[in-house]
């Protein structure tokens, strides 16, 4: 979880506990704005307090601030609101970032492999191909041989490698950048999720 996130499902716990200790809103929002730690957090809850003394309804003060607090949590708040539970609902929210935290670490543990697993290879197919498998080529010209086959082959993926890597990168690029525009259409969806 980034530091914003951490700061957010703090400032969620907290917001329910003094919520629920039946504290006026905008006296909530100045302690909270008083105890944030995380500077930008706290300067958006500054501006929600002065939004919110101004008259403003609290889940249009949060919706002036997309980049800290998603659709989910604005709508968290205004049935809260709505319902005269706001408490509950600010415990409902914390709960859900709680989860949503524990759901990214899982993921980020299990792509820390592969991605560890990609580096190692392409760290040792480059060693290989510019490191070991020269000394090989003199090595058997020396001894006015071919190569064998396979080794062949792969000293001329090196020398592919070592004269396109920036085209091949590139273009690596470019199609994940490519195929996460296409997926992120109606259309792409649809046949990936098939």
């Amino acid at each position: 979880m980034g530091a914003q996130s951490t700061s957010l499902l703090i400032f969620t716990k907290q917001f329910a506990a003094m919520v629920r200790s039946r504290l006026p809103l905008v006296s909530v929002l100045d302690n909270l704005s008083d105890e944030t730690p995380q500077k930008n957090l706290k300067v958006v809850i500054e501006d929600v307090a002065e939004s919110v003394k101004g008259g403003i309804d609290l889940g249009d003060a949060l919706e002036e601030h997309p980049d800290f607090f998603s659709p989910i949590f604005i709508n968290v708040i205004r049935a809260g609101m709505l319902s005269g539970k706001l408490a509950g609902s600010l415990t409902q929210m914390a709960e859900y970032l709680e989860n949503l935290d524990e759901l990214q670490r899982k993921i980020r543990g299990a792509l820390s492999y592969p991605a560890f697993m990609f580096v190692a290879f392409f760290l040792v197919f480059n060693g290989m191909i510019f490191g070991i498998l020269p000394r090989f080529q003199v090595m058997y010209a020396n001894l006015h041989k071919a190569l064998p086959a396979p080794t062949q082959i792969l000293l001329d993926v090196g020398a592919f490698w070592a004269a396109n890597w920036y085209l091949v990168i590139g273009g690596t690029v470019i199609l994940i950048v490519t195929f996460a525009a296409w997926i992120k259409t109606e259309d792409g969806r649809l046949v990936w999720d098939r």
